[in-house]
């Protein structure tokens, strides 16, 4: 049984419970509780031990992630989710593997207390898929798939057979979601390469079929691959997930639905490897949850109130701005170290960004209205315009009306083009 009050899932098997928790609490004021941006990670930690689950937890807390993802678990359905039993107040938890041979399988889903309130239905699959359905106000609906491949798919007859039957399920589940109009997040360790397939089919070298899963979440499904585009990933520009100190390839994705691209936030890679003695490492994605939730539809006309703070920069004068660079740099020389390494930016980041933090003190401050309307800055800026008009345009080229349509508008489409193209605008 899964770790979840609302549903009983069965292990290997799909679960079509749907007793969605808006429907069942008698106090539907909880649900307004979603962050504006919503972090999701996806991590193989290669053996969920005592110690990496608390390095897990440190983790999600410093990260500031709303759901993470685990693939190579390996342990069993009541191992894992003891490992978690004494952190059940703060987060639900639903882990999958098989019965037998557990080494080397075994898949999770690690979810915040105030985002798992939305959960209405929850699934697995053979150590290797584990799936959670969100249902938000308005029938806003979110399903996340996390996914761990078959290592060496055509080694043996009996791992392409196991490889077939994964994506299979895979492929069901996406298409299920889709089918409902759930907006879709597939992320893990799919151990395969994305940037091999590319080539491939430039060189129109026919892929084998555990190379055809990208063709399937990129054509037929219409899915974006965010890390590729926002890193502009190319077989030239490579980043890798996953090495073993002599080879080194990208085998872990997060990929979404079209309209989860249009709400990018930011992704990142983080290396956690020290950490968690993983040869992996960790993949995030996060995204503005007004347009997904609909949330500025259900606040009340006291919410409707709130209040940012807002800093006063333009008051400072000289010595203000002096005594503001003295303050981070007394901060930062006590506390960065001399030697920098760039595998720990993201450390250093943090280190500058408290600095940062600490600086603002001084600075004068004042509360402001929020509007509700516009709380994701980046739909006023001409960056996310410009991703916008390049998602719209390639969903239409993919379409033989939307190809028509694309040569009778071109004069006007393409003048927009040489806008954004002309403007150099910073997409990342």
């Amino acid at each position: 049984m899964m770790n979840n009050t609302n549903n009983n899932t069965q292990t290997h098997s799909f679960n079509n419970n749907s007793n969605s928790p808006l429907h069942n609490r008698k106090n539907n004021s909880s649900f307004n509780k979603l962050p504006d941006v919503l972090k999701i990670a996806t991590i193989n930690i290669k053996h969920l031990t005592t110690i990496k689950k608390e390095d897990i937890i440190d983790l999600i807390k410093i990260k500031n992630i709303q759901i993470l993802g685990v693939s190579e678990t390996w342990l069993s359905h009541k191992q894992s989710t003891f490992q978690f039993l004494s952190d059940r107040q703060q987060y639900t938890t639903f882990f999958n593997n098989e019965h037998y041979n557990q080494k080397g399988k075994g898949v999770g889903l690690i979810v915040k207390k105030n985002i798992a309130q939305y959960i209405y239905r929850n699934g697995s699959y053979n150590g290797r898929i584990i799936f959670i359905d969100f249902m938000f106000k308005h029938n806003k609906k979110l399903r996340i798939i996390q996914y761990y491949g078959v290592v060496n798919a055509k080694a043996s007859t009996e791992k392409k057979e196991e490889s077939k039957k994964t994506i299979n399920e895979l492929f069901k589940l996406i298409r299920e979601a889709l089918s409902t109009q759930h907006e879709l997040i597939v992320m893990g360790d799919f151990n395969q390469k994305y940037e091999k397939y590319s080539e491939n089919k430039t060189k129109s070298t026919r892929n084998k079929y555990w190379n055809n899963i990208f063709y399937d979440l990129e054509e037929n499904f219409n899915l974006y691959d965010p890390h590729r585009i926002m890193y502009d990933i190319t077989p030239s520009n490579p980043i890798y997930t996953w090495t073993n100190g002599v080879n080194y390839s990208r085998i872990d994705y997060i990929w979404i639905t079209e309209n989860l691209m249009m709400n990018y936030e930011d992704t990142m890679f983080t290396d956690i490897s020290q950490d968690f003695r993983t040869d992996h490492k960790m993949l995030s994605f996060s995204l503005w949850t007004e347009e997904l939730c609909s949330t500025h539809l259900v606040f009340n006309h006291k919410q409707e109130k709130i209040k940012k703070i807002i800093y006063k920069y333009d008051e400072m004068n000289n010595e203000k701005w002096e005594e503001y660079q003295n303050i981070q740099k007394d901060y930062l020389s006590n506390t960065i170290n001399e030697q920098f390494n760039f595998d720990d930016i993201e450390k250093h980041w943090d280190v500058i960004k408290k600095g940062i933090y600490k600086s603002n003190e001084i600075i004068k401050k004042e509360k402001k209205k929020i509007n509700i309307k516009n709380r994701n800055p980046n739909q006023q800026t001409e960056s996310y315009q410009g991703r916008q008009f390049l998602i719209n345009l390639r969903r239409q080229i993919k379409k033989k009306h939307g190809r028509k349509y694309l040569k009778d508008h071109w004069n006007t489409i393409g003048g927009q083009l040489n806008k954004y193209s002309s403007n150099k605008i910073e997409f990342i």
